[in-house]
């Protein structure tokens, strides 16, 4: 008999581990649960991207890959302000992107600026910089150079 009285205190235990236990799991699944929905969501969202963009009536070889938002076109707008002081705005239309000219020659790379309607600057040649007006032009595109090769745009304006 007295192993009758000790069964029913180890179930009794064990059910008070087990629910420990499963407590325990039950706080986890909530976790789990939000994790594989923010998951799934994201992917939709990726998904629902992509389809968006290229669900239009556009051949697929025309639709952009890609935009450099850090493209340094040239030339650029002037805009007047109502006091008659100018400053630049967006890139005309039919801008070009200067990048075009990098690992040029220079004397190449003034060729093509020119064909756009812009004027190469050289601001630092072979580590040295070089005097530049501060003033802001429209069509000038400052450059760096090595070995007289154009190595980077440092801006337009």
């Amino acid at each position: 008999m007295t192993s009758e009285k000790q069964n029913p205190s180890n179930d009794k235990v064990s059910k008070e581990k087990s629910n420990e236990q499963g407590s325990g799991g039950r706080r986890r699944l909530p976790i789990v649960v939000a994790s594989v929905a923010g998951a799934v969501l994201i992917a939709a969202g990726a998904a629902f991207a992509v389809y968006s963009i290229t669900d239009d009536d556009t051949p697929a070889e025309t639709v952009p890959t890609s935009t450099n938002l850090l493209a340094q076109l040239c030339p650029l707008e002037v805009v007047k302000s109502e006091s008659g002081v100018e400053t630049y705005g967006d890139p005309v239309e039919g801008a070009w992107d200067t990048s075009e000219i990098i690992g040029k020659p220079l004397g190449e790379a003034e060729k093509i600026a020119e064909e756009h309607g812009c004027e190469v600057q050289v601001s630092v040649q072979d580590g040295q910089g070089i005097p530049v007006s501060l003033g802001l032009f429209p069509n000038r595109v400052l450059v760096w150079t090595e070995d007289n090769v154009v190595t980077s745009v440092e801006q337009v304006g």
